[in-house]
Order: C-alpha cells, then structure tokens, then sequence
C-alpha cells in the first residue's frame, strides 16, 4: 500500500492511500504527510514547531526500531498518526485491524505495533 496522507474532503478529515485520489479530489485541501507530522504535533499541543522534534508516532517507531528496510514506514506511520485518542486502549488485535492493509516487507509488525501503542498513548496524554 502506498503511503497515506491526510487530506480533507467535504468536511472530514481522514487518512487515505496517496496512490487512490484523483488529483481534482485534493486540490485546495490540506495534505498532511509525513515530513509534516511534527508541525501537526505542534498545532494539536500549541507549541513551537521545532518544540515536538518529531510526531509522537515517529518518536515511538525510533525508541522501538519499527522499522528495518523503510518500505513500509510512511503509511503506517502516517496512519498511526491518524488514529484517534481511543486507541490507546486497544488490544494487539484491534490494532492489526486498525492498521490493516499496510504491508511490511521485513517482518517487523510486531515492532510496529508496539511504537503504534506508545504514540496512542503520548498522543492521548497530549490531548491530540
């Protein structure tokens, strides 16, 4: 699956494959992607930009090495951003549901689930 950005479409704010819309369907929206995840941090805590270094789920995949190879890693970091609050609270199994359709060539969803879980949680304490 190709990586997942955010962008608004008729009032709704979701996360979506960047390989599915057209074109004319973004246009005049807000794309959110990967490289942006840590000002959307900032605006959602009302700090500095440079005050979050990262976004909590990029943080998460760092202390946790989610990641081996990188194919994988800007969609699912981008959805894991995307999930709500709430998701702290989910199980292992609720997660892989969650993040379903991402697709890790070198094995590591164990790993990618466990930085999933630390983001939901400082993304809950936070307030995001």
């Amino acid at each position: 699956m190709a990586s997942t950005s955010k962008f608004k479409v008729t009032g709704l704010t979701h996360g979506v494959s960047s390989c599915v819309p057209p074109v004319a369907v973004v246009g005049g929206t807000s794309i959110t992607t990967l490289e942006r995840l840590p000002a959307l941090s900032a605006a959602q805590r009302r700090t500095s930009a440079a005050a979050p270094a990262w976004h909590p789920s990029q943080q998460a995949w760092v202390t946790v090495q989610g990641s081996h190879c990188g194919y994988c890693q800007n969609g699912m970091m981008a959805h894991a951003a995307d999930l709500p609050a709430t998701a702290k609270n989910l199980s292992k199994d609720q997660l892989r549901t969650a993040m379903h359709g991402h697709l890790c060539r070198c094995g590591t969803y164990p790993r990618i689930l466990t930085a999933t879980q630390q983001a939901a949680v400082v993304m809950a304490k936070a307030g995001a």
